[in-house]
């Protein structure tokens, strides 16, 4: 929690670059001088012959940031080739502490997907769904030998799961032995693509066993109306621990360790507010919804999972008074701490393409 890093590129669509923030200075960098390894025989290889070359494209690939063998490490999986042929299944691995980067040679590839979220938990490499894809895989990396194998390929959901869309998001809960999945766009015709939440998308996966399984009575509010959405674990204990008195039965079924457990994550949710108008009318001559205009400051919403207690999700209020910062926000991301970290804008033309502002929310003086 003392560097945050962006992988970006320009408007004008030339290289990748990744950039850094420090938490305890303020300053950014512009990490440069990255070399590809053409062959190499380990995954955190010391190569010598590394050649200077661009970043790997980054067009709706998934990502994820994580740390193997004591090395910063970003994976990306998949996404649009750079030449427009298509989508990959390539696996890119990027080592922050060596500026070294190539593809990981794994064998048996998997399908190509594009927008699809995972996530790295104990030397393990978790995707899922993808742009017309209900199915997932898992890739394990063998530290002793420093070489990844497919150990799912493409799995299909099972029926109970419901349809989660794509561009939604894969959150490591309960100390890594669950995996929370938030749903993403659910139909891509519409411009922007829109998503909705509810109860019913609340859906775990168990690591140990690779189930999924629905979590039982959420109550409360959710967003609907989204067209972009960040979300993140924020404690692994209740933020709210007593806004519930009712005590609730242990769940059936549960794996070790996960009693009495409990973790509260956070969903940053970009949304349409004139939607709803768009659609009630019957006025042919009304603009479509991708006319109308759409927020540039999202609503934070609280989702509290506990296997003791109700979970339940509520919106926190704050947009109004985020609002009157006059910023359009386009990122954010959160620390152990219970903060959360709002990145945008001071200028008002949409997608200028800088970030010259960041937002700083201490979610104990909040809540």
């Amino acid at each position: 929690n003392e560097m945050i890093f962006f992988y970006w590129q320009d408007v004008d669509h030339g290289p990748f670059r990744l950039s850094s923030l420090s938490l305890r200075t303020g300053k950014w960098m512009d990490k440069k001088g990255f070399r590809k390894l053409k062959h190499p025989w380990s995954p955190l290889s010391v190569e010598l012959n590394a050649t200077k070359a661009p970043l790997p494209p980054h067009r709706g690939a998934a990502d994820t940031f994580c740390v193997i063998k004591g090395h910063r490490v970003i994976l990306l999986f998949g996404g649009m080739r750079l030449d427009g042929t298509g989508p990959t299944s390539d696996l890119h691995l990027i080592c922050l502490d060596m500026m070294k980067w190539w593809q990981v040679d794994i064998p048996n590839e998997v399908a190509p997907r594009v927008d699809a979220k995972m996530t790295f938990i104990d030397n393990r490499l978790y995707i899922f769904g993808g742009r017309g894809h209900e199915s997932y895989s898992i890739a394990n990396f063998d530290s002793n030998i420093e070489r990844w194998t497919w150990t799912v390929h493409d799995e299909p959901y099972p029926p109970h799961v419901p349809h989660f869309g794509f561009a939604g998001n894969a959150i490591p809960v309960y100390g890594g032995k669950q995996i929370l999945l938030i749903p993403g766009c659910a139909d891509e015709r519409l411009k922007p693509p829109y998503s909705n939440c509810s109860p019913s998308h609340v859906v775990l996966f168990d690591i140990a066993s690779q189930t999924f399984r629905k979590y039982n009575d959420v109550k409360g509010e959710f967003p609907t109306k989204i067209y972009g959405m960040n979300s993140f674990v924020v404690s692994s204990s209740r933020l709210l621990d007593g806004r519930l008195a009712v005590k609730t039965e242990t769940e059936e079924g549960l794996p070790e360790g996960m009693l009495n457990a409990c973790t509260s994550v956070i969903i940053a949710a970009w949304h349409d507010d004139e939607l709803d108008d768009h659609n009630s009318t019957d006025d042919e001559d009304s603009d479509s919804p991708s006319d109308s205009p759409l927020c540039d400051m999202p609503d934070l919403w609280l989702l509290n999972l506990s296997t003791t207690q109700p979970s339940d999700c509520c919106r926190l209020n704050l947009r109004e008074k985020l609002e009157s910062l006059e910023i359009t926000v386009a990122c954010c991301d959160a620390l152990a701490d219970r903060r959360i970290l709002l990145f945008g804008s001071s200028s008002t033309v949409p997608n200028e393409g800088f970030i010259d502002r960041c937002i700083e929310i201490d979610l104990e003086l909040q809540l």
